[in-house]
């Protein structure tokens, strides 16, 4: 496949940059040199072009990594600061909730203790106190969750926004190597052309004009 289209090249360039398919004597007795020296030019810029995209790949796999990995880096640095923002505003919510629960269940043990009750008011003081206790570990609880809940949405939110900006970066990096190949392909196209004008014969009408 690939000598068939370096065929196909060889082709193009003896039909477009000859000046005439009809030769005369002298430049078919001299083609097959000229042909050579084309057909090694052709030889030497396919193992070039495969060498250049092989070190273009490789480069542009380094980058894309680096770049991706100051990326998530940047990403996960954020994300740690937010989630930390997070934990102390649900620290300091539950600090005050609790000091307030804290506060009601002292004041029913301290009626338990000074205030001189029947049982059945100490029965109801200690079902106050149950009561608040058992309220306090349910705040705790759903604070926890709450916390939890919104720790993930976090996460959600920052890979999401992670995938879009690797995208980003990926589909540049990706263009800038395409631009590259381009040029070295174009560079390689020119100095073939400069070569056949170099060494191709004169057509008959140049012979002509001379």
């Amino acid at each position: 496949m690939r000598d068939t289209a370096r065929l196909l090249v060889l082709g193009l360039v003896l039909i477009l940059l000859s000046g005439s398919l009809i030769q005369t004597e002298q430049s078919r007795a001299a083609k097959p040199d000229w042909t050579m020296s084309i057909e090694h030019l052709l030889a030497e810029q396919e193992v070039e072009l495969e060498q250049f995209t092989h070190t273009l790949q490789q480069a542009g796999d380094d980058l894309l990594a680096d770049r991706i990995g100051q990326l998530r880096r940047a990403h996960m640095q954020e994300l740690y600061n937010e989630a930390k923002a997070l934990k102390a505003q649900t620290e300091e919510k539950l600090h005050e909730l609790q000091a307030d629960l804290n506060d009601a269940i002292l004041q029913e043990q301290l009626k338990l203790m000074f205030v001189t009750l029947d049982e059945r008011e100490q029965t109801a003081r200690f079902k106050v106190i149950a009561q608040l206790q058992d309220q306090l570990a349910s705040v705790r609880s759903d604070l926890e969750e709450e916390l939890h809940e919104q720790l993930l949405e976090l996460e959600a939110a920052y890979e999401e926004r992670s995938q879009g900006e690797m995208a980003l970066v990926r589909a540049e990096v990706e263009r800038a190597m395409d631009d590259e190949l381009a040029a070295f392909r174009l560079g390689l196209m020119q100095e073939l052309e400069e070569e056949v004008a170099k060494l191709a014969p004169p057509s008959r009408s140049a012979m002509a004009n001379r």
